[in-house]
């Protein structure tokens, strides 16, 4: 099951790596559910040996859509897989997602001979780098945020026991998506959680991540802002009403997505500021579906993370004093190019944890005396390199290089001009956080699938 919307390269690609995996044993079918491209999926030549079919949506409804409209056509025996047997397990596969080729046959494996799973996910490698960033995942019981379940340390055979699986590369018993219904539509983000959690809670049966069976994915976090930010803030709330989690739960979740808006806001970032203000208003709302109202709002000025190295080796030689976020120092995923880059030139982050102690009066103080220091003194260093969307990054100096993953902006903002749309932005969220408190945007419907006739097939 593969969901496209242009990207006809990427789709290649994926399709070489289907062509060459090691199917003992195994029936593989592919099915691209191309969610109206302007130049047909179907356009991209098919490798020898590959059985594949195309299923064509009239709009684009996003990658939950893409994979319901293929998992539909196989489930119910539509097109030219009514004459085919329903198969064992659903293989569900962005479209920009590179496949090692032993990687079907581990998680066939392991599914087959695990009755307690009802799914299993790949380890997710970075393309760029190879490093291992996920083998499953978990959600946070405090606010709901999304946990890498395990890394690098974990080798096989050993499973990794999680709360849900990544869908750019996953496979899933097909009886219990008929039980349960297809995934939520959600457009973006969050859908694949909020599916897993139904799956699991629907058939009683748990997730778990399999390393070595391999995987390539861009890791969202690698980019810096674009649509993400509406549907981020929009969508994080289906898994929490699913879950049953509260109001303050709700609350607390929605304030860190109104300081990551202000963080964005103080820095000139405006338009994906407004986006994220823009998702909460829908969730509280009870808009928490589709494409919503989002804008193509992209950060300005963006630069590749392997140019952070000269830029601060810059600044020292011109005598300048440096500020490194300390949450640079801790083993966070996706920090580790910038830590590398910060280490290269010379600079210490420093500890998070030393520096992060203390009770909420004591940082909200310390935050008003830093905001002011800068407002009236220049800040403390005459540059920091700070996460991007962190909401007090702006107050250390008049520079701020702000980082997300494997990009970075460096920018001096006027401090005149982002701080009272930062305030109005605020403001904004934090009305919308309040409501989400009072009332949620409720649980996510699953769209039905009808059964049809079992029969003994492998991964579609």
């Amino acid at each position: 099951m593969v969901p496209c919307y242009g990207g006809h390269a990427d789709v290649a690609a994926l399709l070489g790596d289907l062509a060459a995996l090691d199917l003992a044993g195994i029936e593989l079918t592919v099915t691209l559910a191309d969610n109206a491209s302007e130049v047909p999926i179907a356009t991209v030549p098919v490798p020898p040996g590959l059985a594949v079919d195309v299923v064509r949506l009239g709009v684009n409804g996003g990658g939950s859509a893409g994979f319901n409209a293929a998992m539909r056509e196989v489930i119910e025996g539509r097109g030219t897989h009514e004459e085919r047997p329903a198969p064992d397990f659903l293989l569900l596969l962005d479209s920009d997602v590179r496949v090692a080729s032993g990687a079907l046959g581990v998680l066939v494996d392991v599914l087959s001979s695990e009755p307690g799973l009802v799914g299993v996910g790949a380890e997710l490698r970075d393309p760029q780098s190879g490093a291992t960033y996920e083998i499953g995942a978990n959600i946070c019981p405090e606010t709901a945020a999304s946990i890498p379940a395990a890394g690098a340390d974990v080798e096989p055979p050993q499973l990794v026991r999680c709360h849900y699986v990544a869908a750019c590369c996953a496979l899933v018993r097909r009886e219990a998506v008929e039980r349960t219904g297809l995934m939520p539509e959600l457009f973006l983000y969050f859908d694949d959680i909020d599916w897993c959690l139904a799956l699991s809670r629907e058939s009683g049966l748990a997730f778990a991540g399999v390393p070595g069976a391999i995987a390539y994915h861009p890791w969202w976090w690698r980019r810096l802002v674009s649509a993400k930010r509406y549907f981020l803030a929009r969508n994080a709330f289906g898994p929490m009403e699913r879950l049953g989690m509260s109001g303050a739960q709700r609350f607390d979740r929605a304030v860190r997505e109104v300081g990551q808006a202000v963080g964005l806001a103080s820095l000139g970032q405006t338009g994906p500021a407004v986006d994220t203000i823009r998702g909460l208003a829908d969730a509280a709302g009870g808009k928490a579906r589709g494409r919503g109202r989002w804008r193509p709002a992209k950060g300005r000025g963006a630069q590749p993370i392997g140019e952070l190295g000269v830029a601060l080796r810059e600044a020292l030689g011109r005598g300048e004093r440096i500020f490194i976020h300390p949450s640079f120092g801790e083993a966070w995923v996706g920090f580790d190019p910038v830590r590398e880059q910060v280490l290269a030139a010379g600079l210490d982050p420093g500890n998070y944890r030393i520096w992060h102690g203390g009770s909420i009066a004591s940082l909200v103080v310390a935050s008003l005396a830093g905001a002011a220091r800068r407002v009236f003194v220049g800040g403390t260093a005459d540059v920091a390199v700070v996460p991007l969307g962190w909401a007090t990054g702006w107050m250390h100096a008049p520079r701020t290089i702000a980082v997300a993953g494997m990009e970075f902006i460096d920018v001096k903002p006027r401090l005149w001009r982002t701080l009272p749309v930062a305030a109005w932005i605020g403001a904004s969220g934090l009305v919308h956080a309040l409501r989400l408190r009072r009332r949620g945007p409720g649980v996510n419907p699953l769209p039905a699938v009808s059964p049809r006739r079992s029969g003994a097939g492998m991964p579609a």
